[in-house]
């Protein structure tokens, strides 16, 4: 009999110390999963912020750049004469990526606008500056070759495309990712409006610098767009239209005229 009882007792105590384990073990873990808890959502939160801080940073430098493009509104004959004397940065290689931190930190002013190109079926309005500096880019269509003459040989414009951010789709060159045979191209300067019609889209290689190069038939004239196809520059989309006719600012139809009279491409 004292031996079942001393049984008895043995196993008891051995429930008790098993349960006080277990009470220890659950109390212990209990801190662990809140902090398990708190570090999850903090990591959360922390990733939600630089989500958020990438997307309205990228859409800030959209917006810086569409100020300063609308900065150049109605260059004057004088402006752009003196402008066509300044001396432009030509070379491709020097020509960076467009990056938020770039639109955020540059100044813009006092850029040599020299006219204006615009696309009414892809809602295209931007100025136009001699020469491919990054400034340049940043706000409008850069001229690739010096001495270039409106309606003349195979005037040339690069600019970048925007792939991120509020509004990108209308800015800069990024509208001609909609561009389509048969569309108007008009340019502009202080005494005429430029007209050629698209006749090709295509995609080349950064190597692919032929594309400057003037017609080899006598008479012939075209307009060259070229910006990038992806956020990587892996290619560039190329944008061929022929010459048709000038017409004094004067003499064109009141609709274009009006059209270029416009605020430079909105974004909003």
């Amino acid at each position: 009999m004292k031996t079942k009882v001393v049984n008895h007792m043995t196993q008891m105590n051995k429930d008790t110390e098993n349960l006080s384990r277990s009470q220890k073990y659950h109390s212990s873990s209990k801190p662990r999963s809140k902090w398990k808890r708190f570090l999850f959502g903090l990591l959360v939160f922390l990733l939600m912020t630089i989500g958020l801080g990438l997307v309205f940073h990228q859409s800030v430098a959209n917006f810086v750049s569409q100020f300063y493009t609308r900065s150049y509104d109605h260059p004057t004959s004088r402006m752009i004469h003196t402008n066509q004397d300044v001396e432009g940065d030509f070379n491709p290689n020097n020509v960076k990526g467009l990056t938020s931190a770039d639109m955020v930190g540059h100044n813009y002013t006092n850029l040599p606008v020299i006219g204006n190109i615009a696309i009414p079926d892809i809602g295209m309005n931007l100025p136009i500056f001699k020469g491919l500096a990054n400034e340049n880019l940043s706000v409008g269509a850069g001229t690739m070759k010096d001495n270039q003459v409106m309606g003349t040989g195979n005037y040339t414009l690069a600019s970048h495309s925007i792939f991120e951010g509020y509004g990108s789709q209308k800015l800069l060159f990024t509208p001609l990712h909609r561009s389509k045979v048969g569309q108007k191209i008009y340019l502009r300067d202080d005494k005429y409006i430029y007209t050629y019609e698209t006749t090709d889209v295509f995609e080349v290689t950064p190597d692919d610098g032929y594309v400057t190069n003037d017609p080899e038939t006598d008479g012939e004239k075209w307009i060259t767009l070229v910006t990038c196809t992806d956020l990587e520059a892996t290619k560039r989309l190329i944008v061929r239209g022929k010459y048709l006719e000038q017409k004094a600012i004067n003499e064109a139809p009141k609709e274009l005229q009006d059209y270029f009279e416009t605020k430079w491409t909105r974004w909003w």
